[in-house]
């Protein structure tokens, strides 16, 4: 009589080499998360271990004046780039692009045209 375990691997038609490979993947698969929870631990411990953040030697008021003047700059670069974007991104506009494209389309013979 066969044993129970040949019984099993001849019922769901499993191969010893499948079994190989399925332990295998297994394996990796484990690795990976180990290294994952690994990579948590020195995450959170790196967050613990941290110094304390170094207060700015700058009164408060200095420090929001120099913060409202980056954010207007921020803001001129943001226009300055958002209007060559925009004539980009829209060729046809008059002023604009390529003379071909900016020449008047031609009416066709049934279309009345404008005086």
């Amino acid at each position: 009589m066969s044993s129970p375990t040949n019984s099993i691997l001849a019922l769901a038609n499993i191969g010893r080499g499948e079994i190989i490979l399925i332990l295998g993947l297994l394996f990796i698969l484990a690795l990976f998360a180990v290294g994952f929870l690994g990579l948590i631990y020195v995450i959170v411990r790196l967050l613990v271990t941290r110094p304390p953040q170094a207060s700015t030697p700058l009164p408060p008021d200095v420090a929001t004046q120099n913060q409202q003047l980056r954010d207007r700059e921020h803001l001129k670069l943001l226009a300055i780039f958002h209007f060559i974007f925009a004539l980009k991104a829209r060729p046809n506009r008059e002023g604009f692009g390529s003379p071909e494209q900016t020449e008047p389309r031609q009416t066709g013979a049934g279309s009345a045209a404008a005086p």
